[in-house]
């Protein structure tokens, strides 16, 4: 019996290699290298040919980005960071003095900077993945990361009840903007077919709702209450919005 990271011919599970990792994450892919972070808290990448270690870094967290890079994220007891990488070296391109959230949209990538962990705010920013160039950002309260999705990125401000800006993400122009109930239980999104549908959970306030929102504008299109406290969980496509966990009345 081995452990570690093992790669599998797709057409018939046969073996192809195994690296004696221990204790490694779900494998990220970055064109020809693949990392894990093992159970020391430091990012391997591993040569998706053969399975050779190329480098490691440390880190907590990683995700993958256009044109042969890696996000690392590293956390100290005082602050966390997080690092471009060249995938196939391990070369530091850039850095960023906070949380960067996975994915990229037409080369840019999203961070957020909180300053204070009692009383928090932030500033969110849209960084240019290639080189960490700052394009754009936004001050807010409170510590919610942003979210993208397509050409959107949706900013939640606010310490209990609060207010989610949605911006361009190319440029940052605010669109239009919708409340919410509880900061704390950040909404759950999806996009298709021009709607945004938003589902916030009643958590104590008794007045949860999935609402479909036309993406020019926020233009309400229709609403339901939902019975639950808890976040319902949305996927969407043109034709349908798929609601994973709520009661809807």
């Amino acid at each position: 019996c081995h452990t570690g990271v093992f790669a599998l011919r797709a057409d018939n599970g046969r073996q192809l290699w195994h690296t004696p990792i221990p204790g490694a994450s779900t494998p990220t892919v970055a064109g020809d290298v693949v990392c894990v972070i093992p159970s020391y808290d430091s990012v391997a990448a591993l040569r998706t040919r053969d399975g050779t270690k190329l480098w490691d870094f440390p880190g907590s967290f990683v995700s993958p980005g256009p044109g042969g890079i890696v996000f690392v994220e590293s956390d100290s007891a005082s602050n966390t960071s997080a690092f471009a990488l060249r995938a196939g070296n391990g070369r530091k391109i850039w850095g960023f003095p906070g949380s960067l959230v996975p994915g990229t949209f037409a080369g840019i990538i999203f961070g957020i900077v909180t300053s204070d962990a009692e009383n928090p705010s932030s500033v969110v920013y849209a960084l240019r993945a290639s080189d960490g160039e700052r394009l754009w950002h936004i001050s807010v309260e409170g510590s919610q990361e942003p979210v993208p999705i397509n050409g959107t990125v949706f900013v939640t401000s606010g310490s209990e009840t609060g207010v989610v800006y949605v911006l361009r993400a190319r440029d940052g122009a605010k669109l239009w903007q919708f409340p919410i109930s509880d900061v704390e239980d950040m909404p759950s999104l999806a996009v298709a077919g021009g709607v945004v549908y938003v589902g916030q959970g009643s958590g104590t306030s008794g007045d949860g709702r999935l609402e479909a929102l036309r993406a020019s504008d926020g233009t309400r299109i229709w609403s339901s209450p939902t019975l639950d406290s808890g976040t319902p969980l949305l996927a969407a496509t043109s034709s349908a919005v798929y609601v994973g966990d709520g009661i809807l009345d």
